[in-house]
C-alpha cells in the first residue's frame, strides 16, 4: 500500500492515518479512506494499477469496516529489521579464499605502461602491447580518400567537398595529414570569442532550467532577459518589434511562451515570434481588396474602442499590448517583408550562411534573418536551434547516442553561426552587437543507456562574441570529471549581469516595481565575469 500513501502494515497504523484522516475508522467506511479510495470517492483511485474492484468486492469491503474492520493480528505481515544477534553474525561472517578471489573483492590495480621505441603516449603503447600478446593483425592502413572523409565527418560533421577532397589527394608530402587537421581544428573566430566553462544552473528539468536561462528564476511568471532589455533600451525601429524570436523549423522550445515573455511587465515588451520556414509573419497582409485608407480607418474606430475599455481597466497591460501590436502590425506591412527577405541576399551570402546545403539550410536561414533584424535596429534577437518533436532527434536532448545527436546538430550549426560572426564583421556591426550561445545544461559526464548522456545542470560551456569583448579567452573550468563547476563557477545571474553591463546597463539599477518591490532581473544577486565586463 506504498504505492496508494495508505498505510495498511499493522493495525495501530491503519487506525492512526496520516493528516488527511484514518486508513480505516471501524464502523464509519464513509470516512474511511481506504473505502473512499476503492469506491473512486478520493483520488487517487485503488487499485494503483487502474483495475476497479467490482461492486461486490467493494460492498464486501464497505461491510466489513462497517461491521467493525476486524483484524487478525496473526495474519499481519511487517517489514521486521534483522534482530542484533543476526546483524553481528553477519559482520562476523567469514569470507573464504575463493569467495575472496572475486574481482569485486580486489583492489584496482593500474596496469603497467610497456615501452615502445615509436609509440609516446601511453594509451598507444598499451593498446600495441596488448595488440602483441594476443597476436592480432594490425588493420590495414586507409587510404587517403578513406582518412579525408574520416577527417571532415568527425571533426565538422560533414562530408568535404570535391575541391576539398582534390586538394587534400594533391599534398603528397608527409605534412599533409597535419596541416589538413589543423586546417579543420582551426576556428576564424575562436579569437574573437569568450568561452565560459564552467557556468551551472539550478534545475536538470527542461522547462524550469529553461526559465533560469531566460528569467533567472526557475518558475514561470517573469520577464526574460529579452523582455529586461527591451524594456531598459526601447527599440530602435518604430516599424519592426524590439524583440523577436525565430523558432525551428521542428518545433519550439520547451516552455513554450514564456520563454519569451513579459511575465509581470506590460505585454509589449513581450517576444515577437517569426516562422524560419514558409512566411515568417503570418497574416501580415490585409485582405484582398482592401486599400491602406480602408485598413487605416478600421484601425482608427478600434483604436477609439479599446481607448474606452482602457480608461475603464487603466491597469490591463494585455490590451494595451494589443493596441500596440495593431499599430505595429500596420507599420510592419511596409518594412517587415523587405526585413525577413532571404532571397534579396547574393549568392555568395546565401553560401556563406548554408543556404545550399540540405543539412544547414534550416538554421542558416534564422541566421541571415537574424542579421537583416539587426541591420534594421531590432534590439533583440533570439534563435531557437532544435525542437521538442522527437527530442532525442530534433534538438539536443541526447539521452540515447551522444556522438550522433551532437553530430548532428552541429553540423546543421557550425556553418551558419561562422556565417553570422563572418557577416556581421564585414558590416562592421559585430562591435556593437553581443552574439551567445548556450543552452539550458550540460551533460551527465557518466553514461546513459550506454551511449547516451542525461541532463546536467552541475557545469555547462558557452561562448560570447562581439560587443568589443576580449576573445580568445577560455574563462573557468569544470572539475576533472566535468560533473561540477570547479574554477570560478558562474551563475545565470552573474551571466544576466554581465549580458547587461555589455550592452550599456547596471543590473543593480535596471529596475521594474511589482508587488511593492523593486524587482530585477538578477533578483539580489549578480557578480560582473571580471573576464568579459573588464574590457
Amino acid at each position: 500500500m506504498r504505492m496508494s500513501k495508505l498505510d495498511l502494515r499493522t493495525r495501530e497504523a491503519a487506525m492512526t492515518g496520516g493528516a488527511n484522516g484514518a486508513v480505516l475508522m471501524p464502523g464509519n467506511a464513509e470516512q474511511s479512506r481506504l473505502y473512499r479510495r476503492i469506491a473512486g470517492l478520493e483520488k487517487p483511485a485503488m487499485p494503483m494499477d487502474g483495475t476497479p474492484l467490482t461492486p461486490a468486492e467493494v460492498a464486501l469491503v464497505k461491510a466489513w469496516i462497517d461491521q467493525g474492520a476486524m483484524w487478525d493480528v496473526a495474519t499481519t505481515s511487517e517489514v521486521k529489521r534483522p534482530a542484533t544477534s543476526a546483524l553481528a553474525a553477519l559482520e562476523r561472517m567469514e569470507i573464504t579464499p575463493e569467495q575472496r578471489n572475486y574481482w569485486a573483492f580486489k583492489l584496482p590495480v593500474q596496469a603497467p605502461v610497456p615501452s615502445h621505441p615509436i609509440f609516446e603516449n601511453p594509451v598507444d603503447r598499451f593498446v600495441e602491447a596488448m595488440r602483441q600478446k594476443k597476436g592480432l593483425t594490425k588493420a590495414p592502413r586507409a587510404d587517403r580518400l578513406t582518412l579525408v572523409r574520416r577527417a571532415y565527418l568527425d571533426l565538422l560533421g560533414l562530408p568535404p567537398t570535391r575541391a576539398e577532397v582534390a586538394e587534400f589527394m594533391a599534398d603528397t608530402s608527409p605534412s599533409a595529414w597535419p596541416h589538413l587537421i589543423d586546417k579543420l581544428l582551426a576556428s576564424p573566430h575562436v579569437d574573437e570569442m569568450a568561452i565560459v566553462r564552467s557556468l551551472f544552473g539550478r534545475s536538470n528539468d527542461h522547462v524550469q532550467a529553461t526559465y533560469d536561462m531566460q528569467t533567472g528564476q526557475i518558475r514561470t511568471g517573469f520577464p526574460t532577459l529579452g523582455a529586461w532589455v527591451t524594456y531598459g533600451l526601447g527599440s530602435e525601429n518604430a516599424s519592426l518589434p524590439a524583440y523577436v524570436v525565430l523558432t525551428d523549423h521542428r518545433g519550439g522550445p520547451y516552455g513554450g511562451p514564456a520563454d519569451w515573455g513579459a511575465g509581470f511587465m506590460p505585454a509589449a515588451h513581450q517576444g515577437t515570434t517569426f516562422r524560419s520556414t514558409g512566411d515568417p509573419i503570418v497574416d501580415l497582409k490585409p485582405p484582398v481588396g482592401m486599400t491602406q485608407e480602408q485598413q487605416r480607418a478600421r484601425l482608427d474606430v478600434l483604436a477609439k474602442l479599446n481607448e474606452r475599455d482602457m480608461e475603464k481597466y487603466p491597469s490591463s497591460s494585455d490590451l494595451a499590448a494589443r493596441i500596440s501590436s495593431y499599430e505595429l502590425a500596420y507599420r510592419m506591412q511596409a518594412c517587415a517583408p523587405d526585413a525577413v527577405d532571404t532571397a534579396n541576399e547574393s549568392e555568395a551570402t546565401r553560401k556563406l550562411y548554408g543556404l545550399d546545403n540540405a543539412i544547414t539550410e534550416p538554421f542558416g536561414r534564422q541566421c541571415l534573418m537574424a542579421r537583416r533584424l539587426v541591420e534594421r535596429g531590432v534590439r533583440f534577437v533570439q534563435l531557437f536551434q532544435g525542437g521538442v518533436g522527437n527530442a532525442n532527434v530534433d534538438s539536443w536532448d541526447a539521452h540515447a547516442d551522444v556522438k550522433s545527436n551532437h553530430s548532428q546538430h552541429a553540423a546543421e550549426s557550425d556553418r551558419p553561426i561562422a556565417g553570422l560572426l563572418t557577416d556581421l564583421k564585414a558590416r562592421g556591426l559585430l562591435d556593437s552587437t553581443l552574439v551567445i550561445w548556450h543552452g539550458e545544461f550540460g551533460r551527465m559526464p557518466i553514461s546513459q543507456r550506454g551511449v547516451g548522456r542525461d541532463h546536467n545542470p552541475g557545469t555547462m560551456s558557452i561562448w560570447m562574441a562581439g560587443a568589443r569583448i576580449k576573445g580568445g579567452q577560455v574563462i573557468g573550468s569544470s572539475d576533472e570529471w566535468g560533473y561540477k563547476a570547479q574554477e570560478q563557477p558562474i551563475s545565470y545571474h552573474d551571466l544576466h549581469a554581465t549580458i547587461l553591463h555589455l550592452l550599456g546597463m547596471d543590473h543593480t539599477k535596471l529596475t521594474y516595481r511589482y508587488n511593492g518591490r523593486d524587482m530585477r532581473l538578477t533578483d539580489v544577486y549578480g557578480t560582473l565575469i571580471p573576464q568579459i565586463a573588464n574590457m
